[in-house]
């Protein structure tokens, strides 16, 4: 089956109008909360002194507060392997003696949730497994820095507990869903109609 440009230059037109989608922009905001693994704090109830664990070298490097030993390290592995990958099964451990547990830094972290709005310029929030502190990301710190000492007290959340860093703003651009202009639509549909009018009339023409 064959259709004349003018079939589909009405089709289009009206489709464009009928599929406008409806609103405005969509955009989020310039803020990112640090996700951790939900497994991670299974591992805090089943070592409570779990301070967190990065990997360097191929090294499990765990912390763990008050006797900071290997065996509690092997512990520790068999709750990742079994909460969070089994791909921790066999890899070598090495006990770093922290000054926070997980549980501790995971409760401070919750508690400065709402933390933007006191310091100014808060981009990111989270539990830094790496240092053993809760970590909050900014983009000026000379600017963020006695804000969230007076937020850090009125928690009454240790300072020594928190490590504000200089982060740059998290950007994502905007999703445009605006509409098209509706008169674009309607010109096209228009000019299809018009077109198949006068193709129409032509074909009159050559039969008589």
């Amino acid at each position: 089956m064959k259709y004349g440009a003018a079939t589909i230059f009405a089709v289009l037109g009206w489709i464009m109008l009928v599929v406008q989608p409806l609103g405005g922009h969509a955009s989020t905001g310039g803020f990112e909360m640090a996700s951790e693994d939900p497994g991670m704090a299974e591992v805090a109830e089943a070592v409570p002194a779990f301070g967190g664990v990065f990997i360097d070298g191929g090294v499990l490097k765990i912390w763990l507060t008050g006797n900071a030993s290997e065996s509690a390290a092997v512990r520790v592995r068999s709750a990742l392997t079994n909460h969070v990958s089994d791909e921790f099964q066999d890899m070598p451990v090495q006990a770093l003696a922290a000054d926070y547990t997980y549980a501790d830094l995971a409760r401070w972290s919750d508690q400065l949730i709402d933390i933007r709005d006191a310091v100014p310029g808060v981009v990111s929030l989270g539990v830094s497994q790496r240092h053993n502190r809760v970590e909050v990301g900014v983009s000026d710190v000379s600017a963020g820095r006695e804000a969230l000492d007076n937020e850090l007290a009125r928690l009454a959340i240790p300072r020594g507990a928190v490590r504000l860093i200089e982060q740059s703003p998290v950007h994502q651009l905007p999703i445009d869903n605006s509409p098209s202009p509706w008169w674009l639509a309607v010109g096209i549909a228009v000019a299809g109609l018009a077109i198949g009018a006068v193709t129409m009339r032509r074909k009159r023409s050559v039969r008589t």
